[in-house]
């Protein structure tokens, strides 16, 4: 508005550095584009070296399908560590959330201003608002799917299922860096529909789970009771629940971190699972047992993880890894995990 008020014909909308090249439509009173912030510095340069500087925002009408990138995390995405739980890996995973086709209130203007009289029944979208939907609709298929499921279980099929290339064979990438994603940017991965039906194991967790989990978070035995109606015996740590991923902070006496996890068998029978692990640089990894076997649906088994730092302080420090279960027998899943490590 301030830069029609002022006789301008146009606006060019430029990202700045952190933004990278993430290019979020945006509806504006007036024609205009947005750019990435190295075409921005292009262009800067260009209006700065030129007596009389032009430009022309065109527009294509078209959709393209295929040509760019995806999936990247976008710039403005959430990322870890939890700061509330450490030992949580937060996020758990991506969804799409950018540029979305979504339903829009016909009562206000898409450009938010009071003044505007266009009214529209779509609009595009960006942001957790419209990820949330995508996961939400995926979790409500997979019930449909798999009734007899928990939230848990569906979380964990998810997330081990999860991918963690795009769609040009090459990593995720991450916006505000121009690098590959790390853990603390897509958590165990981007959403695969097809391959969350059918996960082989999945990390399922219950009601006494969280309420041990409650515990390690220091609420007292008082305040669990509020909730639980019952006594309740305290003696997990947060890293202890059931989770699908594995955040392991050292400090500098505890250099040594072991946990132990429990999956469920929901994929073909009999069957059986071998261990494979990628440990992170200065970090040694020890999954006890290395082979899981499983003669029935909804079997379960359990294993402990051993995380020994190989250095003594490194503060601030991150490194990633993951932790898979490979099937070698009924099936062809790989139940994956990531891992991200801290010295604090």
């Amino acid at each position: 508005m301030a830069v029609q008020q002022a006789g301008g014909a146009g606006l060019i909308l430029t990202n700045e550095p952190e933004d990278g090249k993430d290019l979020v439509a945006e509806c504006h009173s007036l024609a205009a584009t947005r750019v990435g912030s190295k075409s921005a510095e292009d262009i800067k340069a260009y209006i700065n070296g030129t007596r009389n500087p032009r430009a022309t925002i065109k527009a294509e009408g078209l959709t393209v399908v295929g040509k760019a990138q995806a999936p990247v995390v976008a710039a403005f995405s959430s990322r870890g560590p939890n700061p509330v739980v450490p030992e949580i890996l937060k996020p758990d995973l991506i969804a799409p959330g950018v540029n979305i086709l979504a339903a829009w209130t016909g009562h206000v203007d898409p450009t938010g201003l009071i003044c505007g009289e266009r009214r529209v029944d779509y609009y595009i979208l960006s942001g957790t608002s419209m990820a949330c939907p995508h996961v939400t609709g995926l979790a409500a298929l997979l019930r449909a799917a798999h009734p007899g499921w928990t939230p848990s279980a569906i979380k964990s099929a998810l997330m081990t299922s999860s991918a963690l290339f795009d769609n040009t064979g090459s990593p995720i990438g991450d916006s505000s860096t121009g690098l590959t994603a790390n853990t603390f940017a897509i958590g165990a991965g981007h959403v695969n529909p097809n391959a969350a039906l059918d996960p082989g194991l999945v990390y399922d967790a219950g009601i006494d789970d969280y309420v041990s989990f409650l515990c390690a978070l220091n609420y007292t035995q008082r305040q669990i009771r509020i909730i639980t109606k019952k006594a309740t015996s305290c003696t997990s740590q947060p890293g202890d629940l059931n989770y699908p991923s594995f955040s392991v902070v050292f400090r500098k006496r505890s250099l040594v971190r072991v946990t132990a996890r429990t999956v469920t068998n929901v994929g073909g029978t009999p069957s059986v699972y071998e261990m494979a692990v990628e440990s992170p640089p200065d970090v040694n990894i020890i999954v006890e047992p290395k082979t899981l076997t499983f003669e029935k649906q909804n079997e379960k088994a359990s294993f402990t993880v051993r995380f020994e730092s190989k250095i003594a302080s490194a503060k601030g420090r991150q490194v990633f890894g993951q932790i898979s279960w490979k099937s070698v027998k009924g099936g062809i899943q790989i139940v994956r995990s990531p891992v991200a490590i801290r010295w604090d």
